[in-house]
C-alpha cells in the first residue's frame, strides 16, 4: 500500500486514476464508477490494478467494493472503496478452467472444448468466411499399443501432439477428440495453398 501512496502522489491519482487500471478493464471500471456517483449505494467489480505490489508497474487482480457517500441534499458526491487482492483466487480459477478444458495427456483442448470453440466460430461466420476442418489419427496406433504397451502408445500420442503444434499456427484451433484422433480448425482460409503450407 505504501507503494501505491507513493505512486499516487507522483502521478496525481485524483486526476489520473485511469493510469492505474488495466486498459482491458477500464470500460467496466468507468461504468461502475458512474453507477456509484449516480447514487447506486454499492458496486462490486473485479479489475487489474497496478501500483499496489512491490513492482509498481505490474498489474494484479483486485475486487473493489465501492459505497456511495451522500451529502446533505442526498447527492452522491464521494465513495468509499474497499480493495481486496484476489490474484491467488484468479490463479486457482485459471488452473481449474485449464484442467476442465484441456486433455490431460497432451495439454491440448479436449473434445467438448474444441467442439464449443468451433460452434462459437461458426456462429460468427458470414457468407464470405471460409474455414477448414482437418482430422488426424496415428497410423497403426493399435499395433503400437499391442506390441509395445500403453506407455509407448501414450508417448506416441504426446509426440504427435507436439508435431501438430509445430505444424500449425497460434490462430489455428487444435484439440484431441479421443484416443489417437485429433482435430484442427483453420479459419479464414482464402487459398488452398494455405492448407498445403501447414
Amino acid at each position: 500500500m505504501n507503494n501505491f501512496i507513493k505512486v499516487a502522489k507522483e502521478e496525481n491519482i485524483q486526476d489520473n486514476w485511469r493510469n492505474f487500471v488495466h486498459p482491458d478493464d477500464l470500460k467496466n471500471c468507468e461504468a461502475s464508477r458512474e453507477k456509484v456517483l449516480n447514487g447506486i449505494n454499492q458496486a462490486n467489480f473485479e479489475l487489474r490494478l497496478r501500483g499496489l505490489s512491490d513492482d509498481i508497474n505490474e498489474y494484479h487482480w483486485y475486487n473493489l467494493s465501492a459505497y456511495s457517500i451522500f451529502d446533505e441534499n442526498n447527492n452522491a458526491t464521494k465513495a468509499t472503496i474497499i480493495v481486496k487482492n484476489i490474484e491467488e483466487e484468479k490463479e486457482r480459477m485459471h488452473i481449474l478452467q485449464c484442467r476442465a478444458e484441456r486433455d490431460a495427456m497432451t495439454g491440448m483442448l479436449n473434445r467438448a472444448t474444441i467442439e464449443a470453440e468451433i460452434d462459437n466460430i461458426l456462429n460468427k461466420f458470414d457468407k464470405n468466411s471460409v474455414g477448414v476442418i482437418l482430422m488426424f489419427d496415428i497410423d497403426d496406433f493399435k499395433q503400437i499399443n499391442d506390441e509395445n504397451g500403453h506407455i509407448a502408445g501414450d508417448k506416441a500420442i504426446q509426440s504427435f501432439a507436439e508435431e501438430l503444434r509445430r505444424q500449425f499456427i497460434e490462430t489455428d484451433t487444435i484439440g484431441r477428440i479421443g484416443g489417437d484422433e485429433f482435430l484442427v480448425w483453420i479459419k479464414d482460409v482464402s487459398d488452398k495453398k494455405i492448407i498445403e503450407t501447414r
